[in-house]
């Protein structure tokens, strides 16, 4: 999943450099930043995710449908729910 935040991130930061790193800045302890447009920052989020969804193939959906994009994200995700499938058929978790 790291790889694909990266992603999303590097998609958000190129729409809106600013209110990015505002919002890091936002994370920290130091308070420097002062506050922060949420709003704004949705918007922007949303923005990123739709361009990205229109502009990079879409690799695999996972069962709890979490999108991957990247090869690693896609071939993990898909592992997991294999062994999640296998684990589910033994009736040891629920569906």
């Amino acid at each position: 999943m790291e790889q694909e935040i990266a992603l999303v991130r590097t998609f958000r930061d190129r729409i809106c450099p600013r209110l990015s790193d505002r919002a890091e800045g936002a994370n920290a302890r130091d308070q420097e930043y002062g506050s922060m447009d949420y709003a704004a920052w949705n918007r922007c989020r949303r923005k990123a995710e739709k361009q990205l969804e229109s502009t990079t193939r879409l690799l695999y959906r996972n069962r709890q449908r979490f999108t991957f994009y990247t090869a690693d994200g896609a071939s993990l995700a898909r592992q997991a729910d294999q062994l999640s499938e296998e684990i589910q058929s033994q009736g040891c978790l629920l569906p």
